[in-house]
């Protein structure tokens, strides 16, 4: 194994316990191998871990430009622009996810989203969608979006 993935590996292993190590970790393995976007979009997670959502973002791009169809950064920036309240930005990078592939939680979090903008009818719609495709193991979530539907139509 190269040491890149390595260390990119040691660094997932670390991630829970450890976000700042993880992070030095994946940077390490982002020098060895910089065109690999799985090392800028894990530097952004670590990020993201720890709250660190404007600093996360710009990892999360770098790995998008790398590879424009990699859904993970995508997804990882729409959450850290919803943590910023960054509501149309977290719609953007969501929808981008939603260009290249289907992901519940993208439709569970536009949902949140659309009702922050006051979009009533798209949240709704987004949380429908969401019930549609939600796995069997995601029943409390789908609880929940049946739920937030509900106090929508109210």
């Amino acid at each position: 194994m190269n040491q890149a993935l390595k260390k990119n590996q040691e660094g997932v292993a670390l991630l829970q316990k450890n976000p700042e190590q993880a992070a030095k970790l994946f940077r390490e393995a982002q020098a060895l191998d910089p065109k690999n976007p799985d090392f800028s979009n894990n530097i952004g997670v670590a990020l993201l871990s720890q709250g660190k959502f404007k600093e996360a973002i710009s990892y999360f791009v770098r790995a998008t430009e790398l590879d424009p169809k990699y859904v993970r950064g995508f997804y990882n920036e729409g959450v850290c622009y919803q943590n910023l309240q960054k509501n149309e930005e977290s719609v953007r990078a969501y929808k981008k996810t939603l260009s290249i592939t289907d992901i519940p939680e993208v439709y569970f979090n536009l949902g949140i989203v659309y009702t922050r903008l006051g979009e009533k009818k798209k949240a709704i719609e987004s949380y429908q969608k969401f019930i549609e495709i939600a796995p069997a193991n995601m029943s409390q979530p789908v609880a929940d979006a049946k739920d937030k539907i509900r106090s929508l139509k109210d």
